[in-house]
């Protein structure tokens, strides 16, 4: 959940490869190098295969670092070390101070006098007295408190490697099967992205303008599919599925409410499930289908569920549910914290730019804990960069214009892999997706892929208040899907943090009760 705007900005457009990538046999990712050991871990669908000891302590070597020792890595180098190491200390990595910052790009003073190192970094500087915990920001400034504090060995002033270098705005990860340091420049690698992205900043800044994020965000979504099950014998027959979802979010709550046409899942039961096992959909559930409705509401740690269905489930496995509307609650452990994570996105959104988004999805991922995490970065910024960059787009007067097909695709995997990727042999026939950005922050965009026996297809268009899409999935001699979805979001209103008052609520200590 962590900066989900973020993360749906760079996934929606990975998406867009995984199809022919899986088909093409590339859905795995190689360890790439040669003489200074590899740059990325190997992924498979089912497996991960991470690389050898002797290949990472090669790749630590290659960039000045020490197999063995603790090392730190600033931006994919490592810091050299010569007489002191990087130590443990209170379960803290400890640092030189003066070699590790110098290597960050900061002045390091030192009053012998006073035992006071100032530290002068791009944009802050603090000084800090040898010994002590804190530390104290510009002249006279804020003072700052340390988890741990500084100690000398062997002559030399070790700090903690993470409260210092964030401090100068670096992020800090540790991975810990290699006793590695991984410091990042965010702010660096962020504004070196930015430098291609200038076309897609730009929409993205138009889609901000219509928000006003200081108030609760909402969103509708509606959607509907046609399903047509292929039947040669019995003939073709045509099952709908529709819905409705309204969701509110703000810094206390998020509630999320829906409404599902299920009715012809019972007839899908019917022809699909009943010839096969002889049972026929329970005749009290198309109640509950048609439709089936919920309500949720998520806040201070605790979730309540309102739904028919939930009813239906609990009296069907033995537990006495009250006639009528129930809410049913439990802990939710982590919701305060992702709260707090929502009005951080919601203060970050309006300067959100392309290269923030693929930096936030990246650190979601988790890979930043790894020696291979840098690499891994720089290799994801090329990948978007000869993708979508601002030389990937035309512009047609007022617009621009962005076209990715198979000829787009194979150049794109043969400049990452090395190797060139034929979708043709493949069996993709068809892949191509075209979008349009209009200058007042609008959208337009289509896709269609195809290969043996299936093709998918999507149209629409959109922009930040609202949006629609059109498409259809058909499978040969098995199904034919068509769909749409709509979605509009809005801003104000207020979030329910609790059931309303004279409601039924019933805890999991209720249920074990009553069973």
């Amino acid at each position: 959940m962590r900066k989900l705007l973020a993360a749906c900005l760079a996934i929606v457009m990975a998406l867009t490869l995984a199809v022919p990538a899986l088909a093409a046999g590339e859905a795995d990712v190689s360890i790439i190098g040669g003489a200074d050991g590899p740059t990325m871990i190997s992924v498979t669908p089912f497996t991960l295969q991470p690389p050898t000891q002797e290949q990472i302590d090669a790749y630590l070597t290659a960039r000045g670092g020490t197999p063995g020792q603790i090392n730190v890595m600033v931006d994919g180098k490592c810091v050299p070390f010569d007489r002191v190491y990087p130590a443990l200390i209170s379960g803290r990595t400890m640092v030189p101070l003066r070699g590790v910052l110098e290597f960050l790009g900061a002045r390091v003073d030192y009053d012998a006098a006073t035992r006071t190192a100032t530290v002068t970094g791009e944009a802050v500087s603090f000084t800090h007295v040898i010994g002590t915990d804190k530390i104290t920001l510009g002249e006279g400034g804020e003072e700052l408190t340390m988890d741990v504090a500084s100690a000398i060995q062997n002559g030399s002033t070790l700090v903690p490697l993470r409260f210092f270098s964030q401090t100068l705005g670096y992020d800090v990860f540790w991975d810990k099967d290699y006793r590695t340091a991984i410091v990042i420049d965010k702010a660096g690698f962020v504004a070196d992205f930015d430098k291609s992205f200038t076309i897609l900043n730009g929409y993205m800044a138009e889609q901000y303008k219509a928000l006003d994020l200081s108030k609760p965000l909402g969103g509708d979504v509606t959607f509907s599919a046609d399903v047509k099950v292929i039947d040669s014998i019995n003939g073709d027959q045509t099952y709908r599925i529709s819905g409705d979802f309204d969701m509110a979010m703000d810094e206390k709550a998020m509630n999320l409410s829906g409404k599902l046409e299920l009715g012809d899942m019972m007839k899908l039961w019917d022809a699909v499930v009943l010839p096969l096992t002889g049972e026929a959909a329970p005749a009290d559930l198309a109640g509950v289908l048609s439709p089936l409705t919920f309500d949720m509401i998520a806040s201070g740690d605790r979730l309540y569920l309102k739904s028919p269905m939930i009813s239906y489930i609990m009296r069907e496995s033995g537990y006495t549910v009250p006639s009528g509307e129930v809410w049913f609650t439990d802990e939710l452990e982590g919701l305060t914290e992702l709260m707090a994570q929502y009005t951080q996105l919601m203060g970050q959104m309006k300067t959100m730019t392309f290269g923030g988004a693929i930096y936030e999805v990246f650190s979601m991922m988790g890979l930043y804990n790894s020696v291979l995490g840098y690499d891994a970065l720089t290799q994801l910024a090329q990948f978007y960069q000869q993708m979508m960059g601002d030389d990937t787009w035309t512009r047609s007067g007022t617009t621009y214009k962005w076209h990715f097909g198979e000829k787009e695709f194979e150049k794109l995997m043969e400049n990452m892999s090395g190797e060139k990727v034929s979708l043709a042999e493949a069996g993709i026939t068809k892949y191509t997706i075209d979008m349009t950005l209009r200058q007042n922050g609008g959208m337009d965009m289509s896709m269609e892929m195809a290969g043996e026996g299936i093709k998918l297809t999507m149209k629409g268009s959109g922009a930040a208040s609202k949006s629609s899409f059109t498409g259809s999935l058909q499978v040969q001699n098995i199904c034919d899907v068509s769909f749409k979805i709509d979605t509009a979001t809005r801003t104000g209103g207020q979030t329910l943090q609790t059931p309303p008052a004279g409601a039924s609520v019933l805890s999991e200590a209720d249920l074990q009760k009553a069973a």
